[in-house]
């Protein structure tokens, strides 16, 4: 992935004078995906999280690459419906769909829905007379745990997720009143595991409660949760962007479809999918030390890339200017941005040669949870720009924005 953006260090270079930018790597994104598609045949399906980036040149790649689409608001819907997907094709999901989502989701014919409350099925069955539109269902549950480990899915808390027991149990009893058509669960609370066991473990203790709650049922979703590494050190000394076993997972997946019977089991991969083939590139505008502790300024920070502030967890970081020439000798720098907060803070790093204004920062592994996931308009700072590189061209999808072009 280096290598890419290296071949385009003149482009970047210029292009970042007028601020920060995502670049997008389609070319290694196009080799993944086929990687991730090979050997799942019919029993393992995989949607796509939209949540992570709803860029259209994405949402494209992905779809030539059969994919399908789980969405989680209107402006999804639209924006996936836009890149020619068919409804087929679409999976709507979400703790908080409202009238415009529900309308959307029945005029469009969109083939599948998560329902995650008794509350959005009446909605279902309400609108599916309206528009003479059945769609397939899948009951969300949200399930108890011992482990005391925080997610921001929930992980063992109590969300707006989902549903308990006693809910799903009233949804069963309603579904053979409608002519919803219900394929199974849906079944998500832990993000970002990277550690094989613990998820095949998780995926056993669901699907053994879901077939206690009701045993015959065709399809298992489990979401999404597969990992990518986020620790600079690991992420340096790896040649992949995951410790995780793709093809370990899909031979687990698929013995536990036989196992308990089913027809299908579904992932929603989001950051597993595309985290990896993006990039975050910013500009070192100032360098000083505050009580011996040597800090970094930069044009870009939480208001383009928000993760660091949300989960407390640093993107991988480089100087593209210094990124084949270190000398083993590191120094520790703070990072942050120009936000008149002290919450604009993208993490320390070891960088081993002496940093300068006017050098480029990469930040890693922003393919997900980049751009759509931040604060863009605090303090008025100019947008960052967005570029896809395919075939060896780049290519600006979205110009920088100055403020005076957004700010009514």
């Amino acid at each position: 992935m280096i290598s890419n953006i290296l071949k385009n260090q003149d482009m970047i270079m210029d292009h970042l004078k007028n601020g920060p930018t995502f670049i997008y790597d389609l070319d290694r994104l196009s080799e993944h995906l086929n990687l991730l598609q090979k050997n799942c045949g019919d029993e393992i399906k995989l949607w796509y999280a939209c949540k992570a980036n709803p860029l259209s040149s994405i949402i494209k790649e992905l779809k030539n690459h059969h994919f399908q689409f789980d969405v989680a608001s209107s402006g999804e819907l639209v924006q996936v419906l836009s890149c020619d997907v068919s409804p087929q094709h679409i999976l709507a999901t979400g703790p908080g769909k409202n009238a415009t989502f529900f309308q959307k989701i029945f005029e469009k014919k969109i083939s599948t829905i998560v329902i995650e409350s008794f509350a959005q099925l009446e909605m279902s069955d309400r609108y599916s007379k309206m528009y003479q539109h059945f769609p397939n269902i899948l009951l969300r549950l949200q399930l108890e745990w011992n482990e005391t480990e925080k997610s921001v899915l929930g992980g063992s808390s109590i969300t707006p997720f989902g549903m308990d027991d006693q809910e799903a149990k009233r949804c069963l009893e309603f579904i053979p009143k409608t002519k919803l058509n219900f394929l199974g669960f849906h079944v998500f609370q832990w993000g970002n595991i990277l550690v094989e066991e613990k998820l095949f473990s998780i995926w056993k203790k669901t699907l053994l409660h879901c077939k206690k709650l009701f045993p015959e049922f065709s399809v298992m979703d489990f979401g999404g949760g597969l990992g990518i590494s986020y620790d600079q050190e690991h992420f340096s000394k790896l040649s992949s962007f995951s410790p995780l076993n793709w093809e370990k997972i899909l031979s687990q997946l698929k013995i536990l479809k036989n196992e308990c019977n089913l027809k299908e089991i579904w992932l929603e991969l989001g950051r597993f999918a595309v985290g990896p083939f993006g990039i975050y590139a910013a500009t070192i505008t100032e360098i000083k030390s505050v009580f011996h502790k040597k800090i970094i300024i930069i044009d870009g920070g939480i208001h383009h890339l928000a993760r660091p502030a949300l989960v407390q967890e640093s993107f991988p970081c480089e100087i593209l200017q210094n990124i084949n020439n270190k000398n083993g000798n590191p120094s520790t720098y703070s990072v942050h941005g120009p936000l008149c907060t002290a919450l604009d803070h993208l993490g320390d790093y070891p960088f081993d040669e002496t940093p300068k204004t006017g050098d480029t920062l990469l930040f890693f592994q922003t393919g997900a949870y980049g751009f759509t996931e931040s604060m863009p308009y605090f303090l008025g700072h100019t947008l960052p720009s967005e570029i896809i590189m395919k075939n060896g061209i780049h290519q600006i999808i979205r110009p920088h924005q100055e403020a005076s072009q957004w700010m009514k």
